[in-house]
């Protein structure tokens, strides 16, 4: 999955009570990552730590760009 599918995903969780509802009643990260499977959206461990990794490294950029 690229990160611009992740965040497709999180625009349908945004966008839909129905993603949302469901979501919420998942105990750990397994069961988030499987409703996003069910609703078409290929999410994984991986995918997820990369994007972690990649949101990271964009504020640490923008924090060196505001100490400029």
């Amino acid at each position: 999955m690229t990160r611009e599918s992740l965040t497709r995903f999180i625009h349908a969780v945004e966008h839909s009570s129905s993603l949302r509802r469901e979501l919420s009643k998942c105990k750990d990260l397994q069961k988030v990552l499987e409703v996003a499977n069910n609703y078409g959206f290929r999410v994984s461990n991986q995918d997820l730590k990369e994007d972690a990794l990649a949101s990271k490294v964009e504020k640490s950029f923008e924090i060196n760009k505001l100490s400029m």
